[in-house]
């Protein structure tokens, strides 16, 4: 599996990308590149380095990732959304896209987990 952040194995995580990346792909909302790169600017969470290899993750032909674009589907649902329940932007248009898809997010975000909108996992 390809690490792209020098974080600590986490093993729900790793097994789930894992089996994904073996079997159908592992799929990624434009809003990830989009919330990473904000991140970049703002609190430096995520290096500029970090974000040029997800981009380059995504973009290589033989890797089994897939970048899901923000369609009409996803936006009528981000609208459904109340705001105190999600309200940063990007990470309403990530959620969505998993509900849209019918598949669980891996993530460590306790606002999105306690959301109770998406399967997670972590």
């Amino acid at each position: 599996m390809v690490r792209l952040f020098a974080s600590p194995p986490v093993r729900a995580a790793d097994a789930a990308l894992e089996e994904a990346e073996d079997g159908n792909g592992i799929t990624i909302s434009v809003a990830t590149l989009i919330d990473a790169w904000y991140v970049t600017q703002t609190t430096k969470a995520i290096s500029e380095d970090q974000l040029a290899k997800l981009r380059t993750l995504v973009t290589n032909q033989d890797s089994n990732v897939v970048l899901e674009s923000i369609d009409d589907e996803v936006a009528k649902r981000f609208e459904q959304i109340p705001q105190a329940v999600l309200p940063d932007p990007w990470d309403r248009l990530i959620v969505v896209t998993a509900v849209v898809l019918d598949a669980p997010l891996v993530t460590r975000d306790r606002r999105i987990e306690k959301s109770g909108l998406v399967r997670t996992i972590w």
